[in-house]
């Protein structure tokens, strides 16, 4: 969901006898001052992802502004016109995150990491919420921190927007784009119930009891990679909750306010059952 620039993509090839066009890359083109900061950020993400032979990922080609400070950022692609889009969780999906853990996994305190920051952001932004949702986030928040404070815990790379439109399949590699979000020190494999839960809402149309229905039906492949997924998707959910409350200063509207809505009645689902 990007709200403060344009996509574009850019670099056509051709031959001199026989025209053929494939896309090189995309640029990214904003006017505001605050996505600099974002643009930089997803470089470095970027470089450490090659740095840590995470391949199927852009390069970055250029990250600057013009003289009208027009910021403008350019990234690699490989995708060409015979790339698919794959809109159900599939083994692709799963080795792929299973790479990203393998492959950036570190050892640290739950209080040095990036989860713990966002459960912190999302204590200090509860006043956003009305006082019923305030107290299912809270006790979620509670329960998941009792858990993991005092531990040094294995976290790994985060991407935050591991959906069908950030994303596409070639040659049976996953290519997997737009890290601005990511973060370096998050529970592994947390990006499977953003992919599930936003394909739920923005292409199925599902409110809760939908989503969990889905995911319920979807469990048993969750409880390969996570010893409790139930705990595991409330820490999705409190991070995205987080995430967009800071971001947003409590100003969600559209549908982030109407997913946001979801987000919390998935926690109080889980945490009833």
């Amino acid at each position: 969901m990007h709200l403060f620039w344009t996509y574009l993509a850019f670099l056509f090839t051709s031959t001199e006898f026989n025209l053929s066009y494939s896309i090189l890359g995309y640029c990214k083109i904003s006017e505001k001052q605050e996505v600099k900061a974002l643009f930089k950020y997803e470089e470095d993400i970027f470089k450490m992802l090659h740095d840590n032979g995470i391949t199927n990922t852009p390069q970055c080609l250029y990250n600057g502004a013009l003289q009208d400070e027009t910021h403008i950022f350019a990234q690699t692609t490989t995708k060409t016109s015979r790339s698919k889009v794959l809109h159900q969780l599939s083994a692709i999906h799963w080795d792929f995150l299973s790479q990203l853990h393998q492959k950036t996994k570190t050892s640290l305190p739950f209080e040095k990491s990036d989860f713990y920051q966002s459960l912190n952001l999302l204590k200090q932004n509860l006043s956003y919420l009305s006082a019923a949702s305030a107290k299912s986030v809270s006790a979620s928040i509670t329960m998941v921190k009792k858990y993991y404070e005092g531990k040094e815990m294995m976290f790994s790379f985060y991407h935050a927007d591991f959906t069908p439109w950030n994303m596409f399949l070639e040659k049976g590699e996953l290519f997997v784009f737009d890290w601005e979000y990511a973060k370096r020190t998050f529970p592994p494999f947390l990006d499977a119930f953003h992919f599930l839960t936003q394909v739920c809402i923005f292409e199925q149309h599902k409110n809760a009891e939908g989503i969990i229905a889905t995911y319920r039906a979807n469990r048993h492949i969750f409880a390969k990679y996570f010893d409790n997924p139930d705990f595991s998707y409330q820490c999705y959910l409190l991070g995205i909750i987080s995430f967009y409350l800071h971001r947003d200063e409590g100003q969600v509207c559209g549908s982030i306010e109407k997913s946001l809505d979801i987000w919390i009645h998935l926690i109080e689902i889980l945490t009833s059952q």
